[in-house]
């Protein structure tokens, strides 16, 4: 179980360094009972290899959810 802390901790410091250089707008990290993690975040067009590149742990289930983007 302090693994997973462990591990969240370093997501978090790569996601407050992405805000801090203006490459995401906001971000939440959510832990649930069952030790599966929401990965929230509010960017502007980040690819998925570069969401990924922040995980890069296969050990961790995050849940990911991608907006649509709004076509006019």
């Amino acid at each position: 179980m302090l693994i997973i802390f462990e591990k969240l901790r370093k997501i978090n410091e790569k996601l407050s360094s992405l805000k801090q250089r203006g490459k995401i707008f906001d971000y939440r990290i959510i832990l649930k009972l069952n030790m599966t993690v929401n990965l929230y975040l509010v960017t502007n067009g980040m690819s998925d290899v570069e969401i990924d590149s922040i995980i890069d742990d296969k050990n961790l289930q995050i849940d990911i959810e991608k907006p649509y983007p709004i076509r006019k």
